[in-house]
């Protein structure tokens, strides 16, 4: 049971990585059949979902999350606003948001 306690909390610090996608190696443990997320919800090897815009993969070795937007490498001029229900994004000027910045 101290396995999977350290383990979720190991998955609560993802969001706080700025990498688009953030892996972590599992902790071998024959009483847990899957990846543990970071709601403590326990999903099976091989299986994939999609939560708060975030595609997540659960190997017997790991558990890959990659968001679905960018989080950093901004121009410092632009902000990047998320419809979360839907998971689409757009870069706007911070001093007009109907706008949107070039980032090329």
């Amino acid at each position: 049971m101290e396995t999977f306690h350290v383990f979720i909390c190991v998955l609560a610090l993802i969001p706080l990585c700025h990498a688009l996608c953030t892996t972590v190696d599992l902790v071998k443990d024959e009483k847990i059949n899957g990846c543990v997320d970071k709601d403590g919800i326990l999903h099976d090897f091989g299986s994939d979902w999609t939560k708060d815009c975030t595609d997540c993969t659960c190997t017997e070795n790991e558990l890959t999350c990659c968001n679905l937007f960018p989080d950093d490498h901004l121009p410092p001029e632009c902000e990047l606003i998320v419809n979360k229900t839907d998971c689409t994004f757009r870069v706007v000027q911070k001093s007009d948001n109907t706008k949107y910045c070039d980032l090329n």
